[in-house]
């Protein structure tokens, strides 16, 4: 992992970026094959109810994807307000500051 990891380093500090992205992909799958296989719980000394294995996380979002809707949804909404409200808020102070700077 570390040397795929120094290669994913080194492609893209040096401008390689289809070597980088392969790298990448060669380290994300070198990683979820050692999560799903428990050799990263191994290596944390922990176990898999407070790091679930990813085909469990996946179950879970599967069934749950109904509620998660509802709330990701809100979430969103929430947020477009908020975001919205700043920018125009920020329209207005930079309107404000150069007529009266």
């Amino acid at each position: 992992m570390r040397i795929i990891n120094r290669k994913l380093r080194n492609n893209l500090f040096t401008g390689n970026f289809k070597a980088a992205k392969k790298s990448q992909q060669n380290f994300s799958a070198a990683f979820f094959i050692l999560w799903q296989s428990q050799a990263i719980h191994a290596i944390l000394r922990t176990d898999v109810f407070t790091l679930p294995l990813p085909t469990r996380i996946a179950a879970i979002i599967h069934d749950n994807w109904s509620a998660m809707l509802v709330n990701i949804k809100s979430t969103v909404m929430v947020s477009a307000i908020g975001i919205i409200f700043y920018a125009g808020l920020m329209i207005v102070g930079a309107i404000v500051m150069k007529k009266y700077h």
